[in-house]
């Protein structure tokens, strides 16, 4: 299990409360969200147009984010992300209470001005907690931060299923404006929490480079620090292979939603309450099969990241034969239950083996490259849909998933490259 140790620390303690209350008010919003324009439009097109001008921002603005984070007081931004955010999605509540249907244009500027604002307030928090807590407690403050994270996203979709499901069925004109209003005062409340936060500068010698290089050396310090860490990755026999695998990956389910949303409305009527349990179906079993990988031995990252992969591409196989409604929930079950083997081990591989002056530029390279795959697959599903229907598009879908092994299956560095061994591994 997680350790809760490092809330001892007032600091982290107040980001960890803000972060739990906006997560809270995001696991319900997103899902809603993309429901609504499914209802408006039943055209996953456009489902799949909305989800596009949400990725977009992260391949555009992300190499831009790092140089400000490494400039500015990390809580200033922070704190200016959750008011900007909580003015977004007021508006658009304000919006929503006028229309209760609102514009496929409303709803895609507002993905994309969300998008826009996280693209530095995740930066800024994940730069700020080895300020908030002690060196031997970083591992622990954001192994509690990501299983809060699985646990509050559980606990929000399944509210969502009961709560705003009722009030669908009792009166759908107040569904959304309520899921909106929700997150925005969500956002007000974690901005409360960050606002206690002291100042996080970053360290003056950060700040007097940036500030020596001036506007073109930035953007030279953007690609020098982009170029580094794509070099990283292509000398590190497990990054290298699992790069265009998770590339490829991103590709097979970045119109995950699009798809089910469609399953959704054709198979089981269209509610939100049948879609909001799918989706439990899924991140309950996530975070159970979470716990147990975080505590089990990985020696070989590559062979495990390939059985995570193949086996979840079979799952999602499973699903095109899985019409009644009980089938779907459990081959989500099983979907859960079989992604963390994928994640985990090459998430604890990366911050073992990249060597800590080059991980944020090794993140960085990783999130904007497997980030541009997103709205490709985005934009793909719609017409795959509309050709091979949704079995068909499953899939396909399952098929890319587990055909993307391929890429490291016959190489030997990528199988028996064995974790790094840390020191308190060894002395355990």
């Amino acid at each position: 299990m997680f350790s809760t140790s490092a809330l001892r620390h007032k600091s982290f303690r107040d980001l960890w409360i803000g972060q739990t209350i906006s997560q809270l008010g995001d696991s319900t919003y997103y899902l809603v969200f993309l429901f609504v324009v499914d209802h408006i439009t039943k055209n996953p097109m456009m489902v799949g147009l909305v989800g596009m001008f949400s990725a977009i921002p992260f391949v555009i603005f992300g190499p831009f984010a790092g140089v400000l984070v490494d400039r500015v007081d990390r809580r200033k931004l922070m704190l200016g992300s959750e008011l900007w955010s909580a003015g977004i999605t007021l508006g658009l509540a304000v919006y929503a209470w006028m229309r209760p249907e609102p514009e496929v244009w409303v709803m895609c500027a507002a993905a994309f001005l969300m998008s826009i604002v996280n693209t530095v307030f995740f930066p800024a928090r994940s730069a700020s907690i080895p300020r908030l807590v002690p060196a031997e407690d970083v591992v622990k403050a954001n192994a509690l931060s990501e299983a809060t994270r699985q646990v509050v996203s559980m606990l929000g979709i399944g509210f969502s299923a009961v709560a705003l499901g009722a009030l669908y069925k009792i009166n759908p004109d107040y569904f959304f404006f309520s899921a909106v209003l929700v997150n925005g005062l969500t956002f007000l409340a974690s901005a409360f929490f960050v606002r206690k936060l002291p100042e996080l500068l970053p360290l003056r010698e950060e700040i007097e480079e940036v500030e020596a290089t001036g506007v073109k050396g930035n953007w030279e310090r953007v690609k020098k620090d982009l170029r580094e860490g794509i070099r990283a990755i292509l000398d590190d026999p497990v990054v290298r292979r699992a790069l265009p695998i998770n590339m490829i990956s991103t590709i097979g389910v970045a119109g995950f939603f699009v798809v089910y949303l469609a399953l959704n409305r054709e198979w089981y009527g269209g509610g939100y309450n049948t879609l909001a349990w799918i989706e439990f179906s899924f991140i309950f079993p996530t975070m159970l099969a979470s716990l147990y990988v975080g505590r089990a031995t990985v020696v070989h990252p590559g062979r495990w990241l390939l059985l995570g992969q193949f086996l979840i591409g079979l799952t999602v196989v499973l699903m095109a034969f899985s019409k009644p409604y009980w089938m779907m929930l459990l081959a989500n079950v099983l979907c859960g239950l079989t992604l963390p083997f994928m994640i985990i081990p090459l998430q604890s591989y990366l911050q073992l083996a990249i060597p800590d002056q080059l991980r944020g530029r090794v993140n960085s390279a990783w999130l904007m490259i497997s980030q541009a795959m997103n709205p490709v697959g985005v934009v793909l599903v719609g017409p795959i849909l509309a050709w091979l229907g949704i079995e068909g598009t499953l899939i396909i879908m399952g098929l890319i998933l587990s055909g993307a092994c391929l890429v490291g299956v016959f190489s030997r560095s990528f199988m028996n490259t064995r974790m790094p061994v840390t020191e308190s591994s060894q002395a355990a």
